[in-house]
């Protein structure tokens, strides 16, 4: 793939940074606003910020020993080399910028090894609440996207906070995108949110590898996860709806590329996260694999990946900048195809 000097520069900074993972803030450098904690996913419980790097985001986790340093003038250094310089840290809304990301059960029955959550039982929050969430961002921001995730509570009572919340939104902002990203257990539930008015949806499937899925989310059933993508597609349509497979569980390129072009071919955009490897879930990990020394994936594979991803995408005429909500339309997370590349 061709590209210029500037673009690829960029490209491969951000690929580097997503590889590391972490970085610290120098004394001086203003946090008001810029802090998001994710209350749902294998991040959760971890402080981060998003940094922007000419037209790229990038989300990164604080950590006062990470080798990647921001200064209070906007230089990037890494082992106290100059790395970039006019990077500015983003203003979160929820979650992340641009976009009100909340969480709707900020705990999982399931227990996906990578996940923080996993195992974590609590209750669903209110709706009142929720949509108070949603007010005061709108009131301290325009007004932007609204995207729902959630874990799974043991009643199941994610589905109905979720269509009574979508069914407020579109009353009040009908214009305002809307994307859930929840467990989905049958078309019923996908028909409920599309009568609500949900724009787009977010099915995960998490691992490319079918023999590491077993092993990190006995709960997933792989046949199933993609029958439900195939009745989300034709209700939704192609392109709204993606769906997160993580790097660095030890599957392969080859698996990565096949799911990819599964997915695509049915109409569903991957989204290639890296590997969340905190304290919270190593032990977990190490005891559904068997293995231990995990690691995110380093950046000459973030960008192999998305590269091939492009083109996969091109094939199959989809757009992974199509979509208006969730991890498609922040990017902060992977080498976004259309945004960074």
């Amino acid at each position: 793939m061709v590209r210029d000097d500037v673009v690829g520069h960029i490209l491969q900074l951000k690929a580097e940074l997503l590889a590391d993972g972490r970085v610290r803030l120098h004394p001086g450098v203003s946090t008001i606003g810029i802090i998001s904690a994710p209350t749902a996913g294998p991040a959760a419980g971890e402080s981060t910020v998003f940094i922007r790097l000419d037209g790229s985001r990038v989300r990164l986790r604080l950590d006062d020993h990470a080798r990647v340093a921001l200064t209070a003038e906007g230089t990037l250094e890494r082992d106290g080399e100059v790395i970039a310089t006019g990077v500015k840290l983003e203003p979160v809304v929820a979650h992340c910028p641009e976009q009100v990301y909340t969480t709707v059960v900020p705990g999982c029955i399931h227990k996906c090894a990578f996940c923080a959550l996993s195992g974590h039982v609590a209750a669903a929050r209110s709706e009142e609440i929720i949509i108070s969430r949603i007010e005061h961002a709108f009131k301290s921001s325009v007004v932007v996207p609204v995207a729902l995730t959630s874990g799974v509570s043991p009643d199941g009572s994610e589905l109905d906070l979720c269509v009574r919340v979508v069914n407020r939104i579109k009353d009040k902002w009908r214009v305002v995108p809307v994307g859930v990203s929840i467990c989905i257990k049958d078309k019923k539930d996908l028909e409920r949110l599309l009568e609500a008015g949900c724009d787009e949806i977010k099915i995960n499937l998490e691992v490319a590898d079918p023999d590491i899925l077993r092993k990190v989310c006995p709960h997933k059933d792989r046949d199933a996860i993609i029958a439900l993508m195939k009745e989300a597609v034709e209700m939704f349509g192609r392109g709204r709806v993606c769906s997160n497979i993580i790097l660095g569980l030890g599957e392969s390129d080859q698996a990565v590329l096949d799911t990819m072009k599964e997915l695509a071919a049915i109409g569903v955009v991957a989204n290639l996260r890296p590997l969340e490897v905190t304290l919270a879930v190593e032990p977990a990990l190490e005891r559904a694999l068997g293995i231990g020394g995990f690691a995110r994936p380093q950046a000459d594979r973030l960008i192999r990946l998305a590269e091939a991803q492009c083109k996969i995408l091109a094939k199959h005429r989809l757009s992974a900048s199509g979509m208006d909500t969730m991890c498609s339309a922040c990017t902060g997370c992977d080498l976004a195809p259309g945004e960074d590349l």
